[in-house]
């Protein structure tokens, strides 16, 4: 083993002596030693191609890590960058659906005639059969309790209690709701109850009215518009129970508002002047007419043949 060290010391010293000798032959130049330096040549650059080639892979293996660092880092940031647009195009989205739905709520409170003071919905509360909502309005804005809450397309709920910068909200569909309303088109009353669910009870005061699927009702109205103004729409009759001999008229109600993706609200402050009454129910949508056009074809007459003299 000592042998073999030896022997490798050996030949390095003499690659040195070799390469340093190169190093002086070329640094002197001249055609005097050109002969030599061939020589040398000769030897030196097989053991440099040698060395070239044991070197080039190991450098091109560092190398190729940092492409690997490098390019790992750019596919991260493409990463973040997808993540961070994707994210904002659902923002955008978000903000554009919340600004209409506001922007139809105000609509609704103008058409009406009622003061309102806008809110964000903050919270949701869901035990049994109660059902409240926390909005991001209070005392400080003119909130107070006993007030209409509706969002677009119709009535919400009412005010229960109120902070100085937040209220609770009673909504439709709690079981111990209820709000006087009016059949549509018509002067028949009746009451509305929360079922817990997602659709209502109407009860009619007076048997005999006839109601129908599709009848609208719209909000009677309290006395000074506390706790509900007049004239918001409520909802639509999906079915009605038959209940012979019964003293009122009982039918079950969809909300017009989808509570289920609410986020914006109004609380009317200020009630109308007036009875906005039918007005701001939901407008129909025309049904299509089809026209079948028939063309009569024409009717060809036979031409009469000259008669033969």
């Amino acid at each position: 083993m000592n042998h073999d060290r030896r022997r490798a010391r050996l030949v390095l010293g003499v690659l040195i002596v070799i390469s340093l000798l190169a190093i002086t032959l070329d640094l002197r130049g001249g055609s005097t030693f050109s002969g030599p330096r061939n020589v040398l040549s000769s030897v030196v650059s097989p053991i440099q191609r040698v060395a070239s080639n044991i070197t080039r892979p190991i450098g091109r293996f560092f190398s190729d890590l940092t492409k690997i660092n490098s390019n790992r880092e750019k596919i991260n940031k493409l990463t973040a960058d997808n993540r961070n647009l994707r994210a904002k195009q659902f923002t955008d989205k978000a903000s554009a659906g919340r600004a209409e739905f506001l922007s139809q709520t105000l609509n609704l409170a103008a058409n009406g005639g009622y003061r309102v003071v806008p809110a964000q919905i903050i919270s949701m509360s869901q035990s049994g059969f109660s059902r409240t909502i926390g909005i991001d309005a209070g005392t400080d804005s003119g909130v107070k309790p006993d007030m209409t809450v509706i969002a677009a397309g119709g009535l919400i709920g009412r005010v229960v209690s109120a902070a100085s910068n937040s209220a609770t909200v009673l909504i439709i569909t709690d079981e111990s709701f209820k709000v006087g309303v009016r059949l549509a088109g018509t002067q028949a009353l009746g009451v509305i109850s929360g079922r817990g669910s997602g659709v209502l009870d109407l009860e009619l005061l007076d048997a005999q009215t006839e109601v129908r699927v599709g009848d609208e009702l719209v909000a009677r109205g309290s006395v000074g518009g506390k706790p509900f103004v007049p004239g918001v729409p409520v909802g639509k009759v999906i079915s009605v129970v038959q209940t012979p001999g019964a003293l009122t008229r009982i039918a079950v109600v969809k909300p017009f508002v989808n509570l289920a993706t609410l986020d914006i609200v109004a609380v009317v402050v200020l009630p109308p002047k007036t009875d906005p009454r039918d007005s701001l129910l939901p407008k129909p949508i025309p049904t299509p007419t089809v026209t079948v056009t028939v063309t009569a074809q024409p009717t060809v007459s036979p031409t009469p043949n000259p008669s033969k003299s």
